[in-house]
């Protein structure tokens, strides 16, 4: 069994956005050189949609995740100082 042009490049794309992912925990400054790259190849393939949308799969359960957790330690620090957490953004 053969996958099309479009699923290898979503494949592709989704292993590029965990790569993506990946180096921003461990080291931010990665970050750029990283996202060069996937930008690079994306303009170069022709199922750009399907790898681009590969791409934003991990890094958008990423967000969640750490807005997710953002939002919990604000309950936690409002619980314990009876106060209000206000964050930026």
């Amino acid at each position: 069994m053969t996958l099309p042009p479009w699923g290898r490049a979503w494949l592709f794309g989704a292993f590029a956005g965990f790569a993506l992912v990946l180096s921003v925990m461990r080291v931010s400054l990665a970050f750029p050189f990283v996202l060069l790259i996937l930008v690079a190849v994306v303009i170069r393939t022709p199922e750009r949609s399907a790898l681009g949308g590969g791409a934003l799969i991990p890094t958008g359960l990423w967000f969640l995740y750490e807005l997710r957790a953002a939002v919990e330690r604000c309950a936690e620090m409002t619980a314990v100082r009876r106060g209000r957490v206000r964050s930026m953004g």
